[in-house]
């Protein structure tokens, strides 16, 4: 099926975009929780990082209460803490910043400063605006560094679908690639570390229709879409330029990808192909499979999620939080039976 000369002329035509909401939507809805009370350990700020496009970015920042504490108490000054910023799901096009507060209470729980960022998104904001923004709500962590105790040079990005998309490309792009946007301009956007929950890493991949899933029929005309904003590539196609593969290199900082063995959304290949090109290229990777479970599984509370976030924090100890001094290279299955 081609797409549409509306959608290569970038305008999606108003039943695709009803289709996709609705598709994002099905495969959301039975995942969101109520919120739980407030941990009474945790402190929460919402900020605004970004004016871009017109529009206010927000993100909420979780760190230990006691850090707060200790600032009042001590003139402003609190022990030095590695930070994760972070990007929700939601095929670009809906989500919100706070369906990450598990992770945030967590982190901060376990002595990390977290932050949840919104950006912009589509039909408005084609790629790479919400690469702009994603890069900014890390310059704007590292600019106001001091205020929350964070040590600026211990900065990891992590994101769930296509928040992992976001958070992946944070890591491997550089300024050189064209991405870095015009807010935070003062700082750099590098991280020290990025975690991927089932993110694409190859939109190639979506322009063909044998991918499976409830949206499969739709991909191809979104990405087609979703680029859009893209210019002079250097001579490659709009989908390969916006895919963290494409960037992969020595410079990339250490890598861990979470991946449901049975997704049908965002493949499993897709992640062990990425992981591969890591290792080929000597950045060491981890690769964390949850062997039955579908995409988006980080979602919602279980046993599995438990699991998983030990190995994130296993990871981020090794290669952020200054526990090992060596940076190690591994696969790893999670048996799923909950």
């Amino acid at each position: 099926m081609k797409p549409s000369p509306s959608i290569r002329s970038g305008m999606a035509p108003r039943p695709m975009w009803a289709m996709v909401c609705l598709a994002v939507f099905g495969l959301l809805a039975p995942l969101g929780a109520s919120a739980a009370p407030p941990n009474p350990d945790v402190e929460t700020e919402t900020v605004v990082y970004a004016e871009s496009g017109g529009q206010t970015l927000r993100m909420t920042i979780y760190r230990p209460a006691e850090d707060a504490e200790d600032a009042e108490e001590n003139g402003g000054e609190a022990a030095l803490r590695p930070a994760v910023v972070m990007f929700h799901g939601g095929f670009w096009t809906v989500g919100l910043r706070q369906t990450l507060y598990w992770y945030g209470e967590t982190f901060a729980s376990r002595g990390y400063v977290a932050a949840s960022a919104n950006y912009r998104r589509m039909p408005g904001s084609p790629f790479p605006e919400p690469l702009h923004d994603a890069k900014a709500a890390v310059r704007w962590m590292r600019l106001n560094a001091e205020r929350y105790g964070v040590d600026p040079d211990r900065i990891a990005s992590m994101g769930l679908s296509a928040g992992g998309h976001l958070a992946t490309l944070v890591a491997v792009t550089t300024p050189e690639d064209g991405f870095e946007g015009p807010t935070n301009e003062e700082t750099s956007s590098a991280v020290q570390a990025a975690i991927n929950f089932y993110g694409p890493v190859d939109l190639n991949a979506y322009a063909h229709e044998d991918q499976g899933g409830p949206i499969s029929w739709l991909t191809g005309q979104f990405m087609d879409s979703f680029t859009r904003g893209l210019g002079e590539n250097n001579g490659v196609s709009n989908l390969t330029a916006a895919s963290p593969i494409h960037y992969v290199g020595p410079h990339v900082p250490p890598m861990l990808i979470v991946h449901g063995g049975n997704d049908s959304v965002v493949p499993l290949e897709q992640s062990e192909m990425f992981f591969e090109r890591l290792r080929e290229h000597g950045t060491p990777a981890w690769l964390v499979v949850a062997d039955e479970r579908r995409h988006a599984f980080g979602r919602y509370p279980s046993p599995v999620r438990d699991k998983v976030m030990e190995e994130v924090f296993a990871f981020l100890e090794q290669h952020l939080a200054g526990g090992a001094e060596e940076k190690i290279t591994t696969r790893r299955t999670l048996v799923t039976t909950d």
